[in-house]
């Protein structure tokens, strides 16, 4: 374990987070990234002091490692043509970032950046009257991306490679026969319209359409390889007295786990579409809370930032509706999650917390906290957690961080012969124990000396 010896970023006590650490993602890195603001504004000492006064407790033999732990990353500051980055996602076969940015409300981008050499391997373009998008959708394999969004009420979708090239740019107000007038909600960011991918041989996707006026969902199944719809279109109205026009979808989830497609709702709906009959279906309002950035956790429960709060949510298996079994309260954040993970980050303004989620109970579990020193507003991990990404929502560049160091910082405790050895933990003693031949040692594990301080006794 290391620590500094005079914090600088000791905002809180430790028994209010008493998993807070000093490590981690921090005020040094490389020399291309300006920390200049970031510096003020969390009052960082210089690098050398900082090496200065980090020790490391408990085993002197790596005191002189000590300048090592405030530069454990590489990072890299990736300016995005001065557009305000709106997204991101990391893709699932963990080799690059992709980012929507904008510039303005006519001019939108999709651009994809190799996390290893931190150049921009491609970027779309869309442009038009009043464009509205907000999410990367991305096939298992993370070689195709789709990007559901609207321009002043007319819905499309388009799907690119990994390489750049649009497969499909569907205009899909006409294939539904609609008219242009569920147009954005000033103020928000999302189009009106969601998608998901299949898991089928080509990748088929699920399209959901929400038409504010009429309070209606439309949803279908599409090849974009055979640029042709797979299904009849279903028109599913919400009935429910209190949805309003002022209702829209956030997100579809593709649940292989439960054989639907999920599209849940501003104002606490959830549909419901069986994968192999479109035509069933059922609206639920699962909460009475707004909801809003949200993830599906292991295909089977939600988890979604609501005002104030993250909100849990799983399927009971004797109603079959869904519903709400876990409340972080006062927890005001982004949320970030990753298929192949097993943690989910809530990013707040002064702090990361990590939790980490039972495969079993889907109940979250805090494990760490960190300061935000990096001051951004959304940090995300690849599936491999080979690399990093922290950015802040409407400005004009994101950070990648990866791994500085290939090491795992051993040094030899004691080079005596231990071939034929046992050895056991006495955790409640903080000791442990090894016994060699007739001769038992019991050693501090903090120290990895012999506890009595005393040559072993023979038995």
């Amino acid at each position: 374990m290391f620590k500094k010896k005079d914090d600088a970023y000791a905002k809180v006590k430790e028994d209010e987070h008493p998993h807070l650490e000093g490590g981690g993602l921090n005020d040094s890195g490389d020399e291309s990234l300006d920390l200049d603001e970031v510096e003020k504004k969390i009052g960082a000492v210089a690098n050398d002091e900082m090496a200065q006064s980090t020790v490391l407790e408990g085993f002197p033999e790596f005191d002189r490692y000590g300048p090592l732990f405030p530069h454990l990353t590489n990072r890299i500051q990736c300016e995005t043509d001065e557009q305000e980055v709106v997204a991101m996602a990391i893709s699932y076969d963990s080799k690059a970032a992709l980012a929507i940015v904008a510039r303005g409300d006519e001019h939108f981008e999709l651009q994809s950046w190799c996390l290893v050499s931190y150049k921009l391997i491609f970027k779309v373009e869309y442009n038009g009257e009043y464009l509205k998008m907000n999410l990367i959708e991305q096939n298992n394999k993370g070689d195709k991306f789709a990007v559901a969004y609207q321009d002043n009420g007319t819905f499309f979708v388009s799907v690119v490679n990994n390489k750049g090239e649009e497969l499909d740019n569907v205009k899909i107000t006409d294939l539904l026969a609609l008219d242009a007038a569920s147009k954005p909600i000033t103020g928000f960011g999302e189009p009106m319209i969601t998608c998901c991918f299949l898991d089928t041989e080509n990748d088929d996707l699920f399209i959901a359409v929400y038409h504010r006026p009429t309070k209606t969902q439309y949803h279908l199944k599409y090849s974009f390889v055979l640029k042709k719809p797979l299904c009849e279109t279903v028109v599913a109205p919400i009935e429910d007295a209190s949805c309003t026009t002022r209702n829209f979808p956030i997100k579809t989830f593709y649940s292989p786990v439960l054989g639907q497609c999920l599209t849940f709702y501003r104002q606490g709906f959830c549909s419901s579409v069986s994968v192999d009959n479109v035509q069933t279906f059922r609206f639920e309002k699962i909460t009475d809370k707004d909801l809003g950035n949200m993830y599906l956790l292991f295909d089977e429960a939600l988890v979604v930032r609501s005002s104030g709060s993250v909100l849990f949510f799983k399927i009971n298996k004797e109603t079959h509706l869904w519903e709400q079994y876990h409340e972080l309260k006062e927890m005001r954040g982004q949320i970030y999650f990753i298929r192949g993970n097993i943690r989910i980050q809530v990013c707040t303004d002064e702090y990361v917390y990590f939790y980490k989620i039972c495969k079993e109970t889907f109940e979250p579990t805090l494990e760490n906290v960190m300061y935000n020193n990096m001051q951004c507003s959304v940090m995300m991990f690849g599936a491999k957690v080979r690399f990093g990404v922290t950015f802040k929502a409407n400005q004009p560049n994101f950070t990648i961080y990866s791994r500085k160091y290939g090491h795992n910082f051993k040094v030899p405790v004691d080079t005596a012969d231990h071939e034929g050895a046992i050895g056991a933990s006495l955790k409640s003693l903080k000791r442990y124990v090894v016994a060699h031949g007739i001769t038992l040692t019991v050693y501090d594990e903090h120290t990895f000396k012999n506890a009595d301080r005393h040559t072993a006794r023979k038995l």
